[in-house]
């Protein structure tokens, strides 16, 4: 019969683990990995020992475990930097310290805000903007709303779907600016903004409200 040979990748692999099986784990991962072609990527692993900006205190027993994972790890690429102390990225989303958080939520509100541009201008369709905005641009930034309630929420009034942030503010004001450029209106009233929120069957264009759509 025929051979087939299949080849993948797996990401954002992550382990939770006492400092006593952090060597242990990635020594076994190897043996078991290799027999049917799994490699974990050294150079790319790290590890979060911390949220603080400062190594944890720990016994002496704990920090030898964790010396000997780091210096396996640092052995296998010298240039990286493989204890994290401020916070990671988990499923896409920030992990960490309010600092780690809000300054990765102000990176990727600025990747949306490039991405959201460059849709406005580089296509002349308006119903395919419009849409592609809806369906791909609005998503990539909708799963970040979490972290950042969880950090920033700083809601002072009775309604809980009504709270303010950069991040929620950085986004709002894209998408506004790509209604007023979809539109050729220069500023866009507050209630035609509600009204795109609203699904297609009402009359609406069915982009998300992202204040609402950060809490379930």
């Amino acid at each position: 019969g025929s051979a087939a040979t299949i080849s993948s990748y797996m990401d954002d692999s992550n382990a939770f683990l006492p400092t006593c099986d952090l060597l242990w784990y990635i020594e076994r991962f190897a043996t078991l990995g290799a027999p049917i072609g799994v490699k974990l990527n050294l150079s790319k692993t790290r590890g979060l020992t911390s949220t603080t900006g400062t190594s944890p205190q720990l016994s002496p027993s704990d920090r030898d475990h964790l010396n000997a994972f780091l210096t396996h790890l640092q052995n296998s690429d010298p240039d990286e930097t493989h204890e994290i102390k401020d916070g990671i990225r988990f499923l896409g989303s920030p992990v960490g310290s309010t600092q780690y958080a809000n300054e990765f939520l102000t990176v990727k509100a600025s990747e949306f805000a490039d991405k959201t541009h460059r849709l406005a201008t580089r296509l002349h369709d308006k119903q395919t903007r419009s849409s592609l905005f809806r369906a791909c641009s609005q998503p990539s930034v909708t799963h970040l709303l979490a972290a950042d309630l969880y950090h920033n929420w700083t809601n002072t009034n009775d309604t809980p779907f009504r709270w303010n942030s950069e991040f929620l503010k950085h986004i709002t004001n894209t998408t506004t600016g790509f209604l007023s450029h979809l539109s050729g209106i220069n500023t866009i009233p507050e209630h035609d903004t509600f009204l795109s929120y609203l699904p297609a069957s009402l009359g609406g264009l069915g982009y998300r409200d992202y204040a609402i759509s950060a809490l379930p």
